[in-house]
């Protein structure tokens, strides 16, 4: 992991109420090294996702896993089903979910829906177990 870059917080936000759509936005010493969007089409139970890290000093050391699962406990949080892109996923992407699934931290459901494996209160437990990866 890079130096001492801090600790990250986390904003939240929706356009329509969390209906069908909402923002991760990720933030450490006040600098913005990624966000998350999700959109889902209830119509056709699809969902459309983006996860960008911003710089390469944030790439590989676990921010985006991070985005991913604060984004998948929001949807959870507001009843919306989390899926991997209808679009399909990346290879990056791929290692990401395989990887949260190695450290059993989500589940897969038959459907395709992604949920956490654990608690949100046990939100610090797995920032840890991600930033010690």
């Amino acid at each position: 992991m890079a130096e001492d870059v801090g600790q990250p917080t986390f904003h939240v936000s929706s356009h329509d109420d969390f209906e069908t759509a909402f923002e991760v936005e990720m933030v450490i010493n006040n600098n913005n090294p990624g966000f998350f969007s999700y959109q889902y089409f209830p119509e056709t139970d699809d969902v459309e996702n983006d996860v960008y890290i911003h710089s390469d000093q944030y790439r590989g050391q676990g921010f985006g896993k991070l985005l991913l699962l604060k984004a998948i406990e929001t949807a959870q949080q507001h009843g919306l089903p989390f899926k991997p892109d209808r679009n399909g996923i990346s290879p990056e992407q791929r290692r990401v979910y395989q990887s949260l699934l190695n450290d059993r931290l989500i589940n897969i459901g038959s459907d395709s829906t992604i949920t956490l494996r654990s608690k949100p209160a046990v939100a610090k437990n797995i920032l840890s177990v991600i930033l010690l990866s």
